[in-house]
């Protein structure tokens, strides 16, 4: 239950968390509490320099495959701001943050067995309310707040799954999110049946 970089959890969806490692106990499976080597400070800087060239190259694509420029009128403004109208990143940033990316993801991947199953909360805080959260030009701080322990999984290429385990008295979702090692999809998939079965929820 605690996040990257110490991004505050609520106690909702820490609370749900805590259930559902119970739960998985319950049902057979050892449960330790353990934190993944994610705790880097130049994660956010990186992200938003990669995330940035990304989709920036994203954009070109869907130029080639429309056969046309995209037109900035039809874009998001965030988006506009973002991806049109800020100066492109340049390659050597681009491939310096790719690097220091690509290096947390191989430490946190590092003694990761196929059998081993990361527990979470899916969000830090309970889902915001349409029209709650507005909009912003890159990776600002309420998004990575908002998505930090869902984001690092986009570093490493892990497969991941959201499963509603609990609901606020105000019959809001609380979803906690299973990780496992490369290729263990399966695992994961089969584990998630088990908790949401457990916790009630038909598919």
């Amino acid at each position: 239950v605690r996040a990257p970089l110490g991004a505050a959890v609520d106690e909702e969806p820490a609370a749900a968390a805590v259930a559902a490692a119970r739960v998985l106990e319950s049902l057979g499976h050892e449960v330790v509490e353990a934190v993944p080597a994610w705790d880097d400070e130049s994660l956010a800087s990186s992200w938003s320099t990669f995330a940035s060239g990304t989709c920036r190259h994203l954009v070109r694509v869907l130029e080639r495959l429309h056969g046309r420029p995209v037109n900035p009128e039809e874009l998001e403004p965030a988006t506009r701001a973002w991806l049109i109208d800020r100066p492109p990143v340049a390659l050597v940033d681009y491939l310096e943050a790719a690097e220091r990316l690509w290096a947390l993801g191989r430490r946190i991947q590092t003694g990761w067995g196929r059998d081993d199953v990361l527990l979470t909360p899916t969000l830090t805080r309970l889902p915001a309310r349409v029209g709650g959260m507005q909009a912003q030009a890159g990776v600002t701080d309420d998004a990575g707040r908002f998505s930090a322990f869902v984001r690092v999984w986009n570093i490493t290429g892990q497969p991941a799954v959201s499963v509603p385990f609990a609901e606020t008295g105000a019959g809001v979702p609380v979803g906690v999110q299973l990780v496992g090692a490369h290729g263990c999809d399966d695992v994961l998939l089969g584990l998630a049946g088990q908790l949401e079965a457990a916790a009630g929820w038909k598919p």
